[in-house]
């Protein structure tokens, strides 16, 4: 979620390395809220000022495995609804191969951000995340699996895609940015 002063001067990008991106969008006024035991709003009062908190989940659908979405007209209207004139916004990835930036929507930047990722981690180098058969390969790693997979090993490694140059993208850029909302 964007503000007015953000999306005016640097619109925000979702750079999406996965088919399926999703955004969990933040809208606060100026202080960090409590952690909230869901999506939800919540109204405080601090020093006689109501604070307003809005959380939203977002399905940013992708067309590719790799895209980078302007995502400013989406944060502005969750700004605009929510009614807030001065606050700070909050967007975070809640994907590992999904990342989130602040920059200008222009076609020779994201044409040259594609570029260096390519350069840096580039898709198809021999990763070990990309050999699939071997993992899990530590211990550690197959308990997590055996924790967060409903399955057999077996049917993990089926469903995992070789994608280790979007998780290192991810990486390379952020998962969340932010900045302030005023009029």
């Amino acid at each position: 979620t964007h503000t007015m002063v953000l999306l005016r001067t640097a619109p925000l990008l979702l750079a999406v390395s996965s088919l399926v991106g999703v955004a969990e969008a933040f809208v606060a006024p100026r202080r960090a809220p409590r952690a909230p035991a869901a999506f939800a709003t919540a109204v405080d009062s601090v020093m006689g000022t109501e604070q307003v908190y809005e959380y939203h989940l977002l399905d940013v659908p992708t067309e590719a495995s790799y895209q980078v979405i302007d995502m400013t007209a989406k944060l502005q209207d969750l700004v605009d609804e929510a009614g807030i004139t001065e606050g700070a916004v909050n967007v975070m990835s809640k994907h590992t191969t999904t990342a989130v930036t602040i920059n200008e929507y222009e076609h020779n930047l994201k044409t040259d951000l594609r570029e260096a990722l390519q350069k840096i981690a580039p898709p198809g180098a021999g990763y070990l995340h990309d050999n699939i058969q071997d993992r899990p390969s530590t211990p550690e790693d197959a308990a997590r699996v055996e924790k967060n997979w409903k399955g057999t090993v077996q049917e993990w490694r089926g469903q995992e895609p070789i994608n280790t140059h979007k998780h290192l993208y991810a990486m390379l850029l952020r998962a969340g940015g932010g900045g302030a909302v005023t009029e």
